[in-house]
């Protein structure tokens, strides 16, 4: 009854604040993924994610828009995460503590953003809650070796949704097998299992990807593009490394404030147990991970934070030894409400990354940017060219498929003669437009549609200073008919002579 009561509240949370158009540039490759699953294209990124994909299909024939169809996914799996912790707390605490440490997750900002833009991420905390009750049950009951085969092969399913849970939760699966003494033969059953249920998701995707030998080249290549910013071990700089060792802490502390509180309830001799061990082993290679190899969204985190809501939970049902039932139940509607008010609280900086306002700006910005085009493609042919889009290029080339795009490098003082300086996109298409002395020629449109990054104002200026440049909204446009060829810094691009004379309406998803 209470996890009926507390999966409608998450619904209810949930269902009014979700954006409009699909979120990230990741979440249009999600939806190509409906129609073609390639991970070479990109449908979706690398590696892959063939069991999300799996799900997604399961339920398009019930609910086709993506953009609906993803929030719906995202609830399945916040359900699924919740009560899955409920079930661990009880385990490892009491049911006080399952319910306190379900009641954590469910209002914690990073867990409830994550549901309205990367439903993806949302299977990292179902499968740690998961993999951990297993581990536990292998660790506290008399059926060791069955519970530890049924960890590996949960982590090898879970893998199948979020592959970096393989390197986060192994050692935590590794510490089991030490710890709970299944018996070599078990610990060779739970291995077996858990090569065979990554094998068999792992084969199909690469497959799906060209071949063994293209798809981990892709995946490998992925890998270093993603984690080379920010990572040391990938060439990254001091300055880069220690910010994201800072947004991993940040955004997997961000909930702590809600309950840490009632640290001061729990006796020092209590602070070391097998139950605290077992949350360190669970919680530290997964910081570790996002603090020396890569973090980029605070949803990336979602491992660790389950472990840390868990702790809170447990935290929280300690203080039943001061408090009556009224009060305890006040206290932990205390730390549920701090962390609703971290969701809402407008914040700056790494803060304000997990919070609604960042969903909010995203949804503006891409209604507002996709309303002025269509109404600027409306009028007639158009072509869209693209600079460091905050409303991306995989967005413009999916919400208008009939309209070509082109995707200028992320320097406007790049030498265009130095190819590819310039991609042309029309529909799911790739090439490179043909460059005639110097001036890159576009498709033939009666406007060229602007659509440049919000934080660059140098680019907003070099445009402004180009003939007959106008601004719709945050777009901006030339018509094609009145201007001599446009200048972008080292660019000069021009549509081509012929254009077509009858309009070709966009075409949009919803």
């Amino acid at each position: 009854m209470i996890l009926a009561a507390l999966s409608g509240v998450i619904a209810a949370t949930r269902i009014p604040l979700a954006p409009k158009y699909l979120y990230y540039f990741d979440s249009v490759n999600f939806a190509l993924a409906l129609e073609e699953f390639n991970p070479t294209l990109h449908q979706p990124q690398p590696p892959g994610y063939p069991l999300h994909v799996a799900v997604l299909r399961m339920m398009r024939p019930v609910i086709s828009e993506p953009e609906r169809l993803f929030i719906a996914v995202g609830l399945l799996a916040s359900v699924f995460a919740v009560a899955l912790l409920w079930w661990l707390g009880e385990l490892m605490f009491s049911p006080r503590a399952g319910i306190a440490a379900a009641l954590l997750l469910a209002a914690h900002p990073v867990f409830w953003m994550a549901c309205l833009s990367n439903q993806v991420r949302l299977w990292l905390a179902v499968g740690a809650a998961g993999v951990g009750i297993a581990c536990w049950r292998a660790l506290s009951g008399s059926r060791a070796g069955p519970a530890f085969v049924w960890a590996c092969a949960l982590l090898g399913l879970f893998a199948g949704f979020r592959p970096a849970m393989l390197i986060m939760l192994t050692p935590l699966v590794a510490y089991t097998a030490w710890r709970a003494r299944p018996g070599w033969r078990w610990v060779v059953w739970g291995a077996a299992a858990m090569f065979a249920v990554v094998g068999s998701w792992l084969s199909l995707t690469a497959a799906a990807g060209g071949g063994w030998s293209q798809f981990a080249r892709l995946t490998l290549d992925y890998s270093r593009a993603e984690f080379s910013p920010g990572s040391a071990l990938f060439g990254a700089g001091s300055r880069a490394a220690s910010h994201m060792f800072i947004a991993a802490a940040v955004w997997t502390c961000i909930g702590v404030p809600s309950w840490i509180w009632a640290l001061a309830a729990v006796r020092p001799s209590h602070w070391l147990s097998p139950r605290t061990l077992f949350l360190a082993v669970w919680l530290a290679p997964a910081f570790l991970f996002h603090s020396i190899v890569h973090v980029g969204d605070p949803d990336h985190t979602l491992v660790s934070i389950t472990a840390l809501c868990l702790a809170g939970g447990a935290l929280l049902a300690s203080l039943m030894t001061r408090l009556n039932k009224e009060g305890w139940i006040m206290a932990t509607g205390f730390a549920v409400a701090i962390n609703v008010v971290i969701f809402f609280l407008p914040m700056t900086g790494l803060a304000g990354a997990t919070g609604f306002r960042a969903v909010e700006y995203v949804d503006r910005a891409t209604r507002e940017t996709i309303a002025s085009i269509r109404q600027l493609t409306g009028a007639g042919p158009a072509v869209l060219v693209c600079y460091k889009c905050f409303v991306t290029y995989r967005h413009l080339s999916y919400y208008f498929p009939g309209t070509p795009v082109a995707v200028l490098r992320q320097d406007y003082d790049h030498d265009p003669r130095d190819k590819p300086a310039v991609w042309l996109i029309r529909g799911r298409n790739w090439s490179e437009p043909e460059i005639q002395a110097g001036t890159v020629m576009l498709p033939p449109a009666r406007r060229i549609i602007w659509v440049l990054s919000p934080y660059d104002p140098a680019a907003h200026a070099v445009l402004s200073r180009s003939t007959d440049v106008r601004q719709a909204g945050p777009v901006y446009w030339t018509p094609v008919e009145t201007a001599a060829p446009v200048r972008f810094g080292a660019y000069t691009l021009a549509p081509s002579p012929a254009a077509p004379q009858a309009a070709q309406p966009a075409a949009l998803s919803n």
